[in-house]
């Protein structure tokens, strides 16, 4: 009975032991010092606005907005990720987020959202008053400096946050033109015109013929 009690311990100590070994394997050895501003190597997520133009009209009160955004390289920056996208109308008074990454459980790594160096987007907005108007995307950028060593340990590392911006203006005009009618031909005034040159005409006719006689 002792022996299979030590046995039993001796199974059990291995197998707490082993899973610690494990668990130590699998953390993370940088830890993490605070947020700092991006360097000068980190630029903002370049947007582009591929439809509309911009300055353009459009006869509806609905549009479509077609866009990407894409991260610029950086020599320094370590695993920069797309953390938020989202935009901005003039006539509406709050942000709409369209893309928002996040992480699902913290012991799992690999349950995290993929980082997305590069988006596209489509955005159908509809009941859009009349006026000049303006849309602005924005997009945040979430990164990390990883340093050999820190006041905390061996290793360490910060983390950043940077965002860029694209706008367009245009016009929702619903109003159908105005048709334009072909001007009358003026013939009552023109005919009494006519009508009197001839009067005067022949009155002169009349008054020259009977002076030469």
């Amino acid at each position: 009975m002792i022996l299979t009690a030590v046995c039993i311990s001796v199974l059990l100590f291995s197998a707490i032991a082993g899973t610690q070994l494990l668990n130590l394997g699998r953390a993370n050895p940088y830890i993490w010092v605070g947020d700092v501003p991006p360097d000068a190597n980190t630029k903002p997520p370049a947007i582009t606005i591929v439809y509309p133009e911009n300055n353009t009209g459009y006869p509806a009160n609905n549009l479509t907005i077609n866009f990407n955004v894409k991260l610029l390289p950086s020599p320094t920056a370590s695993h920069p990720k797309i953390y938020t996208v989202y935009y901005k109308t003039s006539w509406q008074n709050d942000s709409v987020t369209v893309y928002q990454w996040s992480y699902h459980v913290l012991d799992n790594p690999y349950d995290d959202d993929p980082e997305l160096t590069e988006f596209s987007h489509k955005l159908n907005l509809t009941s859009i008053p009349e006026g000049n108007h303006n849309i602005t995307i924005q997009a945040t950028e979430h990164g990390t400096y990883l340093y050999a060593k820190s006041d905390y340990g061996p290793f360490g590392y910060n983390t950043f946050s940077i965002t860029g911006s694209s706008s367009i203006s245009f016009t929702i005009d619903t109003t159908p033109p105005t048709e334009t009618k072909p001007e009358s031909f003026p013939t009552t005034p023109m005919v009494a015109s006519v009508a009197s040159i001839v009067v005067v005409s022949a009155a002169l006719a009349f008054y020259f013929k009977k002076r030469k006689r």
